[in-house]
């Protein structure tokens, strides 16, 4: 989030836009550990994402995986993009 909504704003998406209380939330929220403060910061920066709308999504995308019973340790991350076939195994 800081690269796209950081100070100086990111090279793609919301290029050039900044906003000091983003940027300074979004790095207050690097350190902060999980519980209701960073829940409300994180809301916070939402809000303001909301309001200002320095980009503005036109499409979405959603990933569909299936997998077999047999198959044993899969896991995916949308946002890795990665299947972690090496992990994964057959069982018969």
């Amino acid at each position: 989030m800081l690269a796209d909504f950081g100070e100086g704003g990111g090279d793609w998406g919301a290029m050039n836009w900044h906003h000091p209380e983003v940027h300074r939330l979004l790095t207050e929220l690097g350190s902060e550990q999980r519980g209701p403060t960073y829940h409300r910061k994180a809301q916070h920066v939402a809000q303001l994402l909301a309001t200002e709308l320095p980009l503005i999504p036109v499409t979405f995308y959603t990933q569909q995986t299936a997998v077999n019973t047999r198959v044993k340790g899969f896991r995916f991350d949308p946002l890795e993009r990665s299947y972690h076939i090496a992990e994964m195994e057959l069982q018969y």
